[in-house]
């Protein structure tokens, strides 16, 4: 998972239109830290899918614009639009079902 930048999301999910899978997180946010490694293993099984972090608190506007309240929060994209939010820490298996449904 690589974090980027608000132009670098747009690039690759609203122009590019990859399949993605974005974590909004903060280092102020330790169910954020708990959440990283279960995205992490997943990633390594998925092929063809982007995984994301933005940093809720550089990118308040972009948080703002997809109804980010909560931390962490999981969106899953696919053509360029939202197909899932996973707000809050989840269950392993809750992550996984929501990215296979972009796969």
């Amino acid at each position: 998972m690589r974090k980027v930048a608000n132009c670098t999301f747009r690039r690759l999910i609203l122009i590019e239109k990859r399949q993605a899978v974005v974590l909004f997180s903060s280092d102020l946010c330790p169910h954020c830290d708990v959440v990283k490694p279960i995205l992490r293993k997943i990633m390594k099984k998925t092929e063809n899918i982007e995984f994301i972090e933005l940093d809720y608190i550089k990118d308040e506007n972009l948080a703002r614009q997809y109804s980010v309240m909560f931390l962490p929060t999981v969106i899953t994209f696919k053509d360029g639009r939202v197909m899932s939010m996973i707000e809050g820490l989840k269950k392993e298996q809750r992550y996984k079902n929501k990215i296979g449904e972009i796969c």
